[in-house]
């Protein structure tokens, strides 16, 4: 069974928390990506999402220097590198996220979202998924 490692996209872009949601919005178009790690002293605190932007910022109609740190979702659901990408996708079932900081101790060093998932399922092949199905019959 694949760890998380082995699928998710890196490298994770963050921000500080107490940076502007103008440049969080900036950072997030400039790399093309869809949330930021939010940051606080050096650990990951929070997450904010392309989401966040339209539920809390836009339709509250929050001004664009307000610190990000007033509208990141916390605390942060996160798995370890060494996971699967089962326990991956229970904890994002359970914790109904569509991306999921992955950490290795206590550093961010990745990013684990449902295409994700999909790329790896459309790269195994015949032989893989019957392997893996078979490993986890022998399990029960």
């Amino acid at each position: 069974m694949p760890h998380v490692s082995e699928i998710m996209s890196k490298p994770v872009v963050t921000i500080q928390a107490d940076k502007s949601l103008h440049e969080a919005a900036r950072l997030m178009k400039e790399k093309k990506i869809e949330s930021l790690v939010v940051c606080w002293r050096g650990e990951a605190v929070g997450i904010i999402t392309e989401k966040d932007f339209v539920r809390r910022v836009i339709a509250e109609n929050l001004p664009l220097d307000t610190p990000v740190r007033e509208v990141v979702s916390s605390p942060i659901v996160m798995v370890n590198a060494k996971a699967s990408i089962n326990e991956a996708a229970r904890i994002m079932i359970e914790n109904r996220v569509k991306r999921l900081p992955v950490k290795d101790g206590l550093k961010v060093v990745g990013m684990v979202t449902a295409s994700d998932f999909i790329r790896h399922q459309s790269k195994m092949t015949s032989r893989d998924k019957i392997l893996e199905i078979l490993a986890g019959s022998t399990r029960e």
